[in-house]
């Protein structure tokens, strides 16, 4: 098991996106923001059943969008690792460890259903509770809500190393998620508080940015309205922001991978 210092890889992360940021950031924009924007700005409205048939379209576009987001994130991740050097390359390399990427993320969300499911179902909270949850049932929801949160964010924790592992590892999908789990292994709280810190900072930066828009937005246009310019507008800039910290929390983890793992193979075009 390598030595972990946060700061050791803030400096390093610092370092590579002076010189590739623009890089990086053209990858997230492309794979991960734009879509990410035109599966939100074009999802359905709550439809009746005669309207299904879109439904389910829309499903497809969601799933092929997950799929672009994979790609774009390990692709940045390959190039934060220095195992690729050229974009293409990169891209390349992004697609060929989808398979193995897109089946840990699977096992992942069955396991995580095959375990929540019964438990929320135990608990005695419905679906239509969340719509309209009454005094009986707002603290179990209450309770439901805190356990799913402090759950998730022990997993996201001992998992976070997933993507620089698939891109780094010819690995398979289970073989991945025990690799990221046994690199995390005895780090978990300073890669608790790093994961806390940054994701705080950009909750307070992409709020801000989205105070700032939406109020010149509305000075120029009138209130941003559903389906109107103006909620597009707003929607772009605050993606365009979240795409920055994505580049740079996928360089820190990348840093991070490699001083637990050690430097991958450089393979550019494997």
């Amino acid at each position: 098991m390598g030595r972990l210092s946060i700061t050791t890889a803030w400096n390093e992360s610092a370092d590579f996106l002076k010189r590739h940021f623009g890089a990086l950031f053209t990858i997230a924009v492309a794979l991960i923001t734009l879509p990410n924007v035109a599966t939100q700005w074009l999802a359905p409205l709550p439809v009746p059943p005669a309207a299904g048939a879109q439904a389910g379209l829309w499903l497809v576009l969601l799933v092929l969008v997950l799929l672009l987001n994979m790609v774009g994130s390990l692709a940045i991740s390959s190039l934060a690792l220095g195992r690729e050097n050229v974009v293409g390359d990169a891209l390349r390399h992004g697609v060929r460890r989808l398979p193995a990427m897109a089946g840990a993320a699977f096992i992942l969300i069955a396991a995580a259903l095959i375990l929540f499911v019964p438990l929320v179902l135990a608990t005695g909270v419905r679906p239509e509770h969340l719509i309209a949850p009454t005094p009986a049932t707002a603290g179990r929801i209450g309770l439901v809500m805190l356990v799913f949160v402090l759950f998730g964010l022990f997993f996201a924790v001992r998992l976070m190393l997933l993507t620089p592992v698939a891109a780094a590892e010819g690995a398979g999908p289970v073989a991945i998620i025990t690799r990221s789990w046994a690199l995390t292994r005895g780090h978990f709280w300073k890669l608790l508080g790093f994961v806390l810190l940054i994701t705080l900072a950009a909750m307070v930066a992409i709020g801000v940015a989205a105070m700032i828009v939406g109020l010149i937005v509305s000075l120029v246009a009138g209130p941003p309205e559903e389906g109107g310019l103006g909620q597009l507008i707003l929607l772009l800039a605050t993606s365009l922001l979240n795409a920055a910290f994505i580049v740079v929390m996928a360089t820190m983890v990348a840093r991070i991978y490699l001083q637990l793992a050690g430097p991958p193979p450089a393979a550019s075009g494997s």
